[in-house]
């Protein structure tokens, strides 16, 4: 086995440009990382905060649903302008019609106009949960 010469460093050439030209390009990366960084970060929580007033009106308007003893009680809150505003007009011909219908269950019950107008907005609050994407 032949013996291994070791070179000493002083007889490798070295290239001062392409030294020059990697640190150029690694501070250059690092700026730029450093500047998108934060804006990367700042839309990623404005979605999420987004996510969570979405998630927390829907539970909000869910909780009013299931206290309230009528329609009337729920037309008196503040979550009132949500709702409506995203009732489509067949929705809101149940919810706020102009002539009262009876509406029997399948065991033949009738089923009470406020409990029957809520439900329309139950069903629109579910609708609404699969349009924004919140149902897990």
């Amino acid at each position: 086995m032949a013996a291994e010469q070791v070179v000493p460093l002083s007889s490798i050439p070295f290239d001062f440009w392409s030294a020059f030209v990697a640190a150029g390009f690694g501070f250059l990366s690092g700026t730029v990382a450093s500047l998108v960084a934060p804006w990367v970060h700042y839309f990623i929580e404005k979605r999420r905060k987004g996510i969570e007033y979405k998630e927390k009106l829907i539970s909000n308007a869910r909780f009013l649903l299931d206290k309230s003893e009528s329609i009337t009680d729920i037309k008196k809150s503040s979550l009132w302008g949500f709702i409506e505003s995203h009732l489509t007009s067949d929705e809101k011909n149940l919810v706020m019609p102009v002539r009262t219908f009876i509406v029997q269950a399948d065991d033949g019950a009738e089923i009470p106009e406020d409990d029957r107008r809520k439900q329309v907005v139950s069903c629109m609050l579910s609708r609404l949960e699969k349009e924004w994407h919140l149902t897990k």
